[in-house]
Order: structure tokens, then sequence, then C-alpha cells
């Protein structure tokens, strides 16, 4: 089952893809957390690992609300 959502600014859009890009996005983060020097990114890395762990999980259980809850999450992510 898909879920769709409307947007502002698009026409309807997936959820499910619309999580994926931004699951996608936060790895990329991850990854320039994890390089940064002297550890200075390791807490901010370990969040971020908490919040894919969830989005992840949200996808596997097809839980909308946790999906919905997730993305808004991992779009605030920088």
């Amino acid at each position: 089952m898909r879920t769709t959502i409307q947007t502002p600014n698009q026409s309807t859009t997936d959820l499910h893809d619309n999580l994926l890009r931004e699951i996608t996005r936060v790895r990329e983060l991850l990854g320039i957390y994890n390089s940064l020097p002297n550890n200075v990114g390791i807490v901010s890395a370990q969040r971020l690992k908490i919040h894919l762990a969830q989005a992840e999980k949200a996808l596997r259980d097809n839980d909308v609300i946790q999906m919905l809850q997730m993305y808004s999450i991992l779009q605030e992510c920088q």
C-alpha cells in the first residue's frame, strides 16, 4: 500500500519515495560527520544513526504515522 502526501509547492507525492530520498540524504550527512577529525561529529553521527534506524523500521513495518514523523525529523537534519 502506498500513501501519498500533498505538499504546498508540489503535486501529490509518494511518502515512501520521499522518505527514501531523505534517508539517502541523511546517510550522506552521516558520512560527513564520521569524517570530521578528532571525532568531533561523533554525537551528531550517533543521533543520525538512531533516526535512520527508526525511519528504516517505519518503512519495513509500513507504519504510515511513524513514516510521517520520521520524514519530518529527517528533513530537519543538517
